[in-house]
C-alpha cells in the first residue's frame, strides 16, 4: 500500500469512527453518489449524504 493510499484510508476511517455526519459528508464532493448498505436508495450530494449519515450512524459504541 502506498503512503497516499494509506493516508486516504486513515482519513476515511477516522471520519466514520467519529460518527460525525459533517466529517463523513466532507469525504464527498457535491456530485458524489453514496450507496448505503441498508438497502435504501443511493443518496446524491454532500447535503443528502450528511443527512443519511446522521440517520444511519449510531452516535455511540456502547
Amino acid at each position: 500500500m502506498t503512503a497516499a493510499t494509506r493516508d486516504l484510508f486513515e482519513r476515511h476511517h477516522a471520519c466514520w469512527e467519529s460518527r460525525d455526519p459533517d466529517r463523513i459528508a466532507g469525504l464527498h464532493t457535491a456530485d458524489s453518489v453514496f450507496h448505503l448498505h441498508s438497502g435504501q436508495e443511493p443518496v446524491r450530494g454532500q447535503a443528502a449524504i450528511r443527512e443519511a449519515a446522521g440517520r444511519n450512524t449510531p452516535t455511540s459504541t456502547g
